[in-house]
């Protein structure tokens, strides 16, 4: 599930690997910097997991009919 991290601390003060590749939006900022950091996890997540597994079962589905 791919998500973006929206927090008033900065990256450096969370002391937690797993967010290392995270991106972080530090507040305050603008709606600029937001819809940047959406844009580019949906661009870089696979199609499934933006579209949710619903999604990602109609879009196969298509793929495999005749």
């Amino acid at each position: 599930m791919p998500f973006v991290i929206y927090s008033g601390y900065h990256p450096d003060s969370v002391d937690k690997h797993e967010f290392r590749d995270v991106p972080w939006v530090e507040k305050p900022c603008t709606i600029a910097e937001i819809t940047t950091a959406l844009g580019a996890t949906i661009r870089l997540s696979p199609p499934q997991a933006a579209l949710g597994p619903a999604c990602a079962c109609a879009h196969r589905s298509r793929l495999d009919a005749p």
